[in-house]
């Protein structure tokens, strides 16, 4: 908003704030994060973040340590629309390609693997996470470069058991195997109207 010396214009700071970001401070639990290095660290389990219910985007670097062993197994891990442990969508990045699969009644219902060209040695990359009710988008970009489109998922035309469930039914999220971490920096939510 643009205000000229002498004119009076109202301002709705109910709105302001409702856009503001919120940070990690949101996550349930926060005393479970220890911070390293600059990034705040996960260990095993579910992260749930308290976001307000709705639209928004997620931002966050994500540290990347891929291993190519022969019984390598790294994924990174995170959900959406988490209602509880048997319904949720969830998102996993490895090496090659973004996995999203709905898990209903605790019964896992995988969609087709996108494959991706974030190279094995990229030591992070930031993320976006844009959640409608409708529409999960997920974009990635390496060191400031531009935003790339890793996985566009349409309730309304792609394969779906849960086309009627939105996408913002429920907790965002970080699940982390029992034996790894996952380490995170700049996380902010931004709500939608």
């Amino acid at each position: 908003m643009t205000v000229t010396a002498g004119e009076t214009k109202s301002l709705n700071l109910a709105q302001s704030q409702s856009s503001a970001a919120l940070g990690m401070d949101h996550f349930q639990q926060p005393e479970t994060w220890t911070q390293k290095d600059g990034w705040y660290v996960h260990h095993g389990g579910f992260a749930l973040y308290d976001s307000p219910p709705g639209p928004g985007s997620f931002f966050f670097a994500l540290r990347l340590n891929f291993s190519h062993g022969p019984f390598s197994r790294t994924k990174f891990r995170w959900v959406v629309a988490y209602r509880d442990d048997r319904n949720y969508t969830e998102i996993q990045l490895d090496s090659k390609f973004l996995y999203r699969t709905d898990v209903i009644e605790g019964n896992r219902h995988e969609l087709a693997k996108v494959p991706h060209n974030i190279l094995s040695n990229t030591p992070s990359i930031s993320m976006a996470i844009d959640v409608t009710p409708t529409t999960l988008v997920h974009r990635y970009n390496l060191h400031g470069d531009t935003w790339t489109t890793l996985s566009s998922w349409d309730r309304t035309s792609a394969p779906s058991l849960e086309k009627g469930r939105p996408f913002t039914d429920g907790k965002f999220g970080f699940l982390v195997a029992p034996d790894r971490e996952i380490d995170v920096s700049n996380f902010s939510y931004y709500p939608r109207r």
